[in-house]
């Protein structure tokens, strides 16, 4: 009995220390050049605070405050002006052209996964603000099977314990219930770690690009202070904060949530160089307001939104 719970602590160490070092170093895999902590765009923060689906739901409102695109009932688009100002808005209008009925659903969903978006992500991860989807993949696998063993490995201690009761000593599973918990523990951090594609680089430039469009949340708490919501610009809101965010919207922001109650992977590639979603999730809600004039143009905001690249 002896050797077995040294060879289970001897096993949970191994592993848990492996996978540790994996994770840390393919979160700290450093850029081929200088990490500049900041986002170029709107559509580069978009991407680091919700990935793909934050980007497709950007470039749409970005398009439909200046009436370049309609929505209606029961979500579809209408493409008024075919002018794009970027590769993305480029492959939506390509996109629009393809869809028979113009659906925001389908339309979404190929927009986020399009080369052109894709290519966000592979110049976020370049400059050090994203870890790319394949070099976590592996250890968010090996943290799962430790986490899988740990439960298997209980299971089969319980077994034992009840097959020897009569034996003197403490039951096998009591002797090696710490061996197995900080296994758990390390599967699991290490597999929430395999998760999250920001860099401490991307956290501080999505934070920076928040406070620098009035959207940080020091901004937020002293709007709520004054008894009244901030003015953005309506694609700056859905960038940094989500769809669910457009109280003084609510079209645009009915058929956009609409949309992301359709999955997204069914059906996409599942290559290494595929990004999943890289931040907080479209659902959190923030009241900020929509100045006025955002609704019909951006004209003032085509600069600070989509640079050309």
């Amino acid at each position: 009995m002896g050797a077995i719970v040294i060879l289970v602590y001897l096993a949970v160490a191994v592993s848990s220390a492996v996978l540790i070092t994996g994770t840390v170093r393919a979160r700290r895999r450093e850029a081929p050049g200088p990490v500049y902590d900041r986002a170029h765009d709107l559509l580069e923060a978009a991407f680091l605070a919700g990935g793909p689906g934050r980007v497709a739901d950007t470039v749409i409102s970005v398009m439909y405050a200046d009436g370049r695109l309609a929505i209606g009932g029961p979500g579809v688009i209408s493409v008024r002006q075919p002018v794009a100002r970027g590769p993305v808005e480029e492959e939506l209008l390509r996109l629009c052209a393809l869809s028979p009925h113009g659906g925001l659903h389908w339309l979404r969903r190929e927009l986020m996964r399009s080369p052109a978006v894709q290519a966000i992500g592979d110049q976020l991860a370049g400059r050090g603000l994203m870890v790319r989807p394949d070099a976590l993949r592996f250890w968010r696998g090996l943290a799962r099977t430790q986490i899988g063993l740990c439960a298997i490995g209980a299971f089969l201690a319980i077994l034992i314990s009840f097959g020897s009761v009569a034996d003197s000593g403490p039951p096998l599973i009591l002797t090696i219930a710490p061996a197995l918990f900080a296994g758990f523990l390390v599967g699991g951090t290490c597999a929430g770690a395999g998760k999250r594609r920001l860099t401490a680089a991307g956290q501080r430039a999505l934070a920076t690009y928040r406070r620098d469009s009035g959207v940080g949340e020091r901004h937020r708490r002293h709007a709520r202070s004054l008894g009244h919501p901030a003015a953005v610009p309506l694609a700056v809101v859905v960038a940094l904060t989500g769809a669910a965010a457009l109280t003084d919207d609510p079209l645009l922001r009915a058929h956009l949530l609409e949309a992301q109650k359709v999955p997204a992977a069914s059906g996409s590639p599942t290559d290494s160089g595929s990004y999943g979603s890289s931040g907080p999730s479209d659902s959190g809600l923030s009241l900020i307001h929509i100045s006025e004039p955002t609704r019909h143009s951006l004209s003032s905001y085509d600069a600070f939104c989509l640079e050309k690249k």
